[in-house]
């Protein structure tokens, strides 16, 4: 099943609006390495691979003023969802109109598939646009979930990912090696089915 985040969208201007943002984070050890993740109201706001220092600092850069209250062990909880055949969850972006536009668009990018920044122009109808999806793309501060690590140019190279090509090139083998088993399992589920089938109807003919 495809992850189908629910989607909560916050201008600058409408974060400086409000009485307060409350943020949970912590570190987790993930099948893709360090991560730090952070939550609003169960509402993943930020997840970040890599240097988890210089993750933290760029989360309250993110939102500024917030409160942050450290809890590493519902974080480690929640490090299950790497390895989720099935996710509903939520994500909250913060950017301009035009970037929660294009991170909108990635988040319903099926697992299993890369599109282009070309694609991507094309999906949230500003074509001639594809230089300022990019940048988009790279300002996604939501790993994984919002899946920028999806898109690709198009002449096939994976080019530039803001926690590293080799992490890009990883997620993209895991998700195609998870399609790929879910494709066999259907076929071979499939496949039993169709044998009962033709079992009952050589038992009926007798």
């Amino acid at each position: 099943m495809t992850p189908n985040p629910s989607v909560i969208k916050l201008t600058p201007e409408e974060y400086k609006q409000l009485a307060s943002f409350n943020i949970t984070y912590g570190r987790a050890n993930t099948k893709f390495g360090d991560c730090l993740m952070a939550l609003n109201e169960e509402s993943f706001c930020f997840v970040h691979f890599g240097d988890t220092d210089a993750g933290i600092d760029e989360l309250k850069e993110t939102f500024p003023n917030a409160n942050l209250s450290l809890n590493d062990g519902l974080i480690r909880e929640k490090s299950h969802l790497f390895d989720s055949e099935q996710l509903d969850i939520k994500v909250t972006l913060k950017g301009t109109l035009f970037e929660m536009r294009v991170w909108e668009y990635l988040v319903h990018v099926p697992r299993g598939k890369t599109v282009f920044y070309e694609e991507v122009a094309k999906g949230i109808g500003k074509s001639k646009s594809v230089r300022a999806v990019a940048k988009a793309v790279a300002k996604n501060r939501i790993a994984y979930f919002v899946p920028c690590h999806r898109v690709i140019y198009k002449n096939l190279k994976l080019g530039n990912y803001k926690w590293g090509e080799d992490l890009k090139r990883k997620l993209l083998a895991n998700e195609k090696q998870t399609a790929k088993r879910k494709f066999l399992d259907l076929f071979n589920n499939c496949r039993k089915k169709k044998l009962k089938e033709v079992a009952q109807e050589d038992r009926e003919d007798k």
